[in-house]
């Protein structure tokens, strides 16, 4: 479904630029960037980066080219890398096999791979997640990006993202009559680097510069500590309370971060629980300045039942937004079913926490960083917006850049969604959700 649409004409109705749509791309040997940290079962390994045309950054993806030598050597068969899910350790390294004839089917996708094809090619194995970014210079070699096409383009109306950015701003009370959508469009482009980063952690040197640190942190879902979006304020020493339910976990972050300022627990806290807790530990938690949750569950709830009884400086928080803006959504249950619909969307976040006076003032593609600060002007604002829709909703997914296959039912709905005038689709959304699922509880509104 849908698929055939990649090949109409596109006419100069589009009122958008190119570039937001140009998408750049190629394949290149591990050692030019760190290679994952695990041992592939096959020897052509490669990856594939996505360029931006707007930014330096690089996204990647893991591929391994499949020969007949390789089939014969591993005992393979070709059923049986149709069956394969699972290029590494972890669910980051989801991958999918495509036939080479699959590939070949799609012009861009043959000029992509076949460049890079062994002798006796059948296909290759690829990753379902961007697992990593950058600059784009780390990446660089002898071998040009090739421009190919967005296989999202052909699920919007032309002129819609002018509108949509007209719509956003009156949505929170910004005037936006004096510019034309094309305006709109450049301004957001414009500020979006303001917002939009790789990673968060760039936001702390600004907020706390040279060796200064929060008077205290409170940090839920701390897993082992490493690798958090506060990494550089727990590199600087902030103290408070990190708490995780993993048990595991907090033995790992016990033996490589314990200090006297802080308290590393394993326990399950709950919104309503979360009140007795901070009395009961409020040694750690006076004066709370950077407040992290992190549970992929009542994420959204835990925070509303935080910002009542605290006013930390700058609140972290993990976007899941498999419903987009404007739509606000966040899971009310512990326990999502093994779905993942835990969490709360950017627009959830984005309300709850201006509530409060905070404001966004960092995104990359998992995270959102907010901090007291005055409310977004036009420009600032249009600037959000246009970071989101790059993190979140203009990004194809690796497996949608490879052949003319069907885009996936979701990313159907999503960007329909997105393109409709709310009111008319928020009840569509609801029967969608709770059809999949009735049995978890979870919160909608626009």
């Amino acid at each position: 479904m849908l698929a055939w649409l990649r090949w109409l004409p596109w006419l100069p109705v589009w009122a958008e630029p190119e570039e937001l749509w140009e998408l750049r791309a190629k394949l290149i040997k591990p050692s030019a960037h760190k290679a994952p940290r695990y041992v592939s079962f096959l020897p052509g390994h490669w990856l594939l980066l996505l360029r931006e045309s707007r930014f330096d950054y690089c996204y990647w993806t893991n591929v391994f080219s499949v020969t007949e030598a390789n089939l014969l050597e591993k005992g393979f068969s070709i059923k049986s890398l149709h069956e394969v899910s699972k290029c590494g350790p972890s669910i980051e390294h989801g991958c999918s096999f495509f036939d080479a004839e699959v590939i070949r089917k799609d012009p861009a996708s043959a000029s992509l791979f076949n460049s890079k094809a062994p002798d006796g090619y059948l296909g290759s194995l690829i990753g379902h997640y961007w697992v990593g970014q950058g600059s784009c210079s780390e990446f660089l070699d002898k071998d040009p990006f090739m421009q190919v096409p967005s296989p999202l383009r052909v699920l919007h109306p032309p002129g819609l993202w002018g509108r949509w950015l007209r719509r956003s701003l009156q949505e929170v009370g910004l005037e936006a009559d004096s510019l034309s959508d094309r305006s709109l469009i450049d301004t957001a482009l414009e500020a979006m680097p303001e917002i939009c980063t790789d990673s968060v952690t760039d936001v702390w040197d600004s907020q706390w510069p040279d060796g200064t640190t929060p008077k205290s942190m409170l940090v839920i879902g701390c897993s082992t500590m490493a690798g958090e979006p506060t990494q550089p304020l727990i590199d600087k020493g902030a103290g408070g309370l990190f708490l995780d339910m993993d048990r595991r976990a907090i033995r790992v972050a016990r033996a490589q971060s314990s200090a006297p300022n802080r308290l590393i627990m394993n326990i399950t806290v709950a919104p309503h629980t979360v009140g007795s807790l901070l009395k009961e530990y409020k040694a750690f938690v006076e004066d709370l300045e950077v407040l992290q949750v992190d549970i992929d569950s009542f994420d959204g709830p835990m925070v509303q039942a935080l910002l009542k009884l605290t006013q930390p400086k700058a609140v972290v928080v993990e976007i899941r937004d498999f419903v987009p803006f404007p739509f606000r959504y966040a899971c009310l249950d512990s326990d999502t079913k093994s779905l993942p619909w835990g969490g709360a969307n950017f627009a959830f976040w984005q309300h709850l926490l201006a509530q409060h006076g905070l404001y966004l003032v960092r995104m990359d593609h998992r995270d959102a960083v907010f901090a007291r600060r005055k409310a977004p002007d036009r420009r600032k604002f249009l600037g959000i917006m246009a970071c989101y829709l790059r993190q979140y909703l203009l990004k194809p997914n690796p497996l949608q850049m490879v052949g003319p296959h069907t885009l996936d039912q979701n990313t159907i709905f999503r960007q329909h969604w997105i393109s409709s005038e709310p009111t008319t689709v928020i009840d569509e959304i609801w029967q969608n959700l709770t059809t999949t699922r009735n049995d978890i509880r979870f919160f909608l509104d626009v």
